[in-house]
């Protein structure tokens, strides 16, 4: 499977964006695209998910909310960060007609990074760009100078208005799309956000791509930590930003017959599972639900 073991780069550069969050740039470069997301792994401490806000080279923008992100913040040129990847299902541009239209793009605290990476790629393949980014405070707005770089017209918002408009980025969001004519909106960030952008959209019949933070450990779908909404009718998610609990007991581990034979694709809005049995027949999949998370099970014949 490609990506699927770590490898060692070195951290050639490191961006302070605030007091807790920290961009690092790495020597390796990955075919990657806006959306998806590697697992970052430091010997004896964790492997955890990251977004992508650059892939070439690859670049990383982490924050500070356990130990594992707390341990990547303290690494410095030079030092080693393992990592494998890509993984994930990337966003996708609107294919019906050519480019030229507008696209919004939402982006709610540190889910900034691989919306920057979209916002990059959409340009060059000749799509306007409208950015709206949410924060608790000024202070922890950060990659606006970058969009604003780009020549992406960005709005601002913040809970206390210590910058742009004061409240949620939704409502600025529902602004934007109510006077404007957008093709697509694309979004990243706290999942109540992405939740009321759901509705929104739906609302308001524009298409969206949301990517929701799940603390996963296989990063391709056998853990079951990215199924949203159950294991049958479900989305697979598959594509977080970060997610950094602390615990591994918040990721459900797969059973043992499956974890090498199953993999898990997201197909209309649903979760499908997909198995091979190593050359061994898979004779049923079933699907069971433990403290709120998704378990797979393949049986296989001679198993």
């Amino acid at each position: 499977m490609k990506g699927s073991l770590p490898l060692a780069s070195r951290v050639v550069e490191v961006v302070a964006e605030n007091a807790r969050i920290h961009t690092l740039v790495l020597d390796r470069h990955l075919e990657a695209e806006p959306g998806q997301f590697v697992m970052a792994w430091l010997p004896g401490v964790d492997e955890r998910p990251f977004s992508l806000a650059r892939a070439r080279p690859v670049t990383l923008t982490v924050a500070d909310v356990g130990p594992f992100s707390a341990e990547v913040n303290r690494l410095a040129a030079g030092d080693r960060l393992w990592v494998r990847g890509p993984l994930g299902r990337p966003f996708t541009l609107p294919g019906d007609g050519a480019p030229g239209g507008r696209l919004l793009l939402v982006a709610g605290g540190y889910g900034v990074a691989p919306m920057h990476f979209l916002a990059e790629r959409a340009l060059e393949q000749g799509w306007q760009v409208d950015a709206v980014i949410g924060a608790r405070t000024a202070e922890d707005v950060i990659f606006r100078d970058r969009f604003a770089a780009l020549g992406v017209e960005v709005h601002v918002t913040t809970d206390d208005g210590s910058l742009g408009r004061q409240g949620l980025a939704t409502g600025a969001v529902r602004d934007l799309v109510e006077a404007g004519d957008y093709r697509a909106l694309y979004a990243c960030g706290p999942e109540a956000m992405l939740e009321a952008l759901d509705r929104l959209s739906t609302t308001c019949r524009l298409p969206a791509q949301l990517s929701y933070e799940r603390a996963m450990r296989c990063g391709f779908g056998v853990c079951g930590t990215c199924s949203r909404g159950g294991c049958e009718t479900g989305t697979c998610t598959c594509s977080g930003s970060q997610a950094d609990s602390g615990s591994s007991g918040r990721t459900g581990k797969a059973d043992s017959r499956s974890s090498k034979a199953c993999s898990r694709s997201g197909s209309g809005g649903g979760c499908k599972a997909s198995c091979s049995g190593s050359g061994r027949e898979v004779t049923r999949v079933s699907y069971t639900s433990s403290a709120g998370r998704c378990r797979r099970k393949c049986d296989l014949r001679g198993a």
